[in-house]
């Protein structure tokens, strides 16, 4: 892209770091302006992925809820060292994979010990209350990176759990959560493109501008999903041993 557009910053070395399944700290140390700019979140889940089967098949449940409450105090300790010693903490607490440690181990805790009963629908109400407030609360705090973090990891994972086990029978919604993973990646090279036809989106022209975005977004997702994801989803399961289901 750098050679398409100028403002495009992606060096043979940044590529190397996310070839390495390090892009989350090439985006934290070097100066990274490009549509591949959400990838450096999957090099922290292939992170995840490398080394926590590793400590799945050696831990007993309870040392794996040990394990998550260390981690959960690493990304807390991290997150507040960075932010009050650093001197640029912002691009470190958001895209260190320390940063993440707590988010991880809530998930891991709710996948052993979360979902064990069924909820009103009243506490679902409730817990999905309590994160989104969470999240709103979290949205003001731009300033501290640290606690934008923490409370965006607790409010997303109260919704998490007031969802889960919710029956969902619109195909639309289903379908967008099928390809929820090429939202996210593409997201940013459609709004890139988009930005050309509407460089600053106002009144109608942002209403515009976002039915366009959403829209394109969708369909590089869909295509995406058929003929790149799909072929390795199914060679993924040659390699299954837990199939997994959805929650």
């Amino acid at each position: 892209m750098t050679y398409i557009d100028t403002s495009q910053v992606f060096t043979g070395r940044q590529l190397l770091m996310f070839l390495l399944l390090a892009g989350n700290w090439a985006s934290a140390m070097t100066h990274l302006s490009s549509v591949a700019v959400p990838l450096w979140s999957v090099s922290i889940e292939e992170q995840f992925y490398l080394l926590w089967p590793l400590a799945v098949s050696k831990a007993s449940r309870r040392q794996i809820l040990r394990i998550c409450i260390v981690l959960t105090v690493i990304a807390f300790v991290w997150r507040t060292l960075v932010q009050e010693l650093a001197a640029h903490p912002h691009d470190l607490v958001w895209n260190g994979t320390f940063s993440y440690f707590d988010a991880i181990s809530y998930g891991i805790i709710l996948a052993i010990v979360g979902t064990r009963r069924d909820l009103s629908t009243w506490m679902r109400v409730g817990l999905a209350a309590l994160g989104l407030s969470a999240w709103f609360i979290a949205a003001s705090c731009r300033a501290r990176a640290d606690v934008m973090l923490a409370l965006a990891a607790i409010g997303s994972v109260l919704i998490l759990r007031a969802s889960i086990g919710f029956p969902i029978r619109s195909r639309v919604l289903i379908k967008l959560g099928t390809v929820s993973y090429g939202l996210y990646v593409y997201h940013e090279l459609v709004l890139y493109v988009v930005a050309r036809f509407f460089p600053r989106p106002r009144a109608i022209g942002f209403i515009a501008w976002w039915l366009s975005s959403f829209g394109c977004t969708v369909i590089v997702a869909l295509a995406s999903y058929r003929w790149l994801e799909s072929p390795f989803l199914r060679l993924k399961k040659r390699f299954t041993i837990v199939k997994s289901k959805p929650v």
